[in-house]
């Protein structure tokens, strides 16, 4: 809650910051460590990626007003959850795209190291 986040805010327990799969931030903080590592083979795709995702949040946008707006009146509760569920989806689908990116540029940059050892043999 946001009594113990602020408490723990500038005191982390240690157990915060190990490696956790089950947590949003560690896909991210994985893509982002591998980025730094070697920026220019990965940028170009992570960019292109990212700017996918937001023409699609972007088109998706109005359908997605029209039905909150359409829902509001009638049942509070529900537009409420279209919008959770769908802002969920989308964090969901974020997560997913951070770790298999990470993933897929970690194994991509290993299978380049190991086609330059190799032509050297």
């Amino acid at each position: 809650g946001p009594k113990a986040a602020l408490a723990s805010h500038f005191a982390v327990d240690a157990s915060e910051l190990d490696f956790d799969r089950n947590q949003a931030y560690w896909a991210l903080h994985m893509l982002q460590n591998v980025m730094e590592f070697d920026y220019q083979s990965c940028e170009g795709k992570v960019h292109t990626d990212i700017a996918d995702m937001e023409a699609e949040w972007t088109a998706t946008k109005p359908a997605i007003d029209q039905a909150y707006c359409q829902l509001k009146g009638t049942n509070p509760a529900a537009a409420r959850a279209l919008l959770t569920d769908y802002t969920a989806a989308q964090a969901q689908k974020v997560w997913d795209w951070a770790e298999q990116t990470a993933l897929s540029l970690v194994n991509a940059k290993d299978k380049a190291n190991m086609d330059f050892w190799r032509s050297k043999l």
